[in-house]
Order: C-alpha cells, then sequence, then structure tokens
C-alpha cells in the first residue's frame, strides 16, 4: 500500500533523526531535528515545542485515512 510506504519512508528519516510536521500556528511544512527542545516554523517564525507541531506522517495513519 502507498501510505504505508510513505510511513516506512517517514520512519527511515526519523532513524536519522528528522522529522516533517506541521506547523501548530500556520501548517506549513517543515523539517526539524528530533533532537530540538523547541522548533521554530521557517514561514511564520512560531516557536513552541514538538507536541504544536503534528507529525505529518506517522505510524496509525493508513487506518486514519480514506482509500
Amino acid at each position: 500500500m502507498k501510505r504505508n510506504n510513505q510511513i516506512e519512508l517517514a520512519q527511515e528519516m526519523q532513524a536519522s533523526g528528522f522529522n516533517v510536521v506541521t506547523c501548530g500556528h500556520c501548517g506549513t511544512v517543515n523539517i526539524h531535528r528530533m533532537s530540538q527542545e523547541d522548533i521554530e516554523c521557517w514561514s511564520c517564525g512560531y516557536i513552541s515545542e514538538p507536541c504544536d507541531f503534528p507529525d505529518y506522517f506517522y505510524e496509525g495513519m493508513p487506518e486514519q485515512t480514506n482509500p
């Protein structure tokens, strides 16, 4: 399944220390180092904890999206 492939690729990227997230303020896609305590959105400048920047691809995503 193509969505599962995206999850696998995201997991490989996370194993390398990076993640793809969306800004909790403006929704822009950001790439960040997972070791960062705070993330700054490159687009709007919003700075916050990773919990305010949802993962773009995540485990369980295929079950939550329509085919």
